[in-house]
């Protein structure tokens, strides 16, 4: 699967799940593709703000997710 959801990229996913529900005889409806997006629930609130930028952090410090940020451009800025 994709790690960047584009449109594009949602509908191959979707192709690559009904091709696999096929082979296995399984209804591909079956499957839900879900996503992860970070987001801060009120950016004038100081928690709040803090809780994304903890979440943030998270991903930026960990060289398992560098390839996410090198993919949309924010490598530099994720490994500063």
């Amino acid at each position: 699967m994709t790690f960047i959801c584009t449109d594009e990229s949602l509908a191959k996913d979707r192709g690559l799940i009904k091709q696999g529900a096929v082979s296995a005889g399984r209804d591909s409806s079956d499957v839900q593709i879900a996503t992860l997006l970070m987001t801060c629930v009120d950016p004038t609130d100081e928690v709040a703000v803090f809780a994304a930028r903890r979440g943030i952090a998270f991903y930026c410090a960990s060289d398992h997710y560098l390839h996410i940020a090198d993919i949309c451009g924010l490598g530099a800025d994720a490994r500063k």
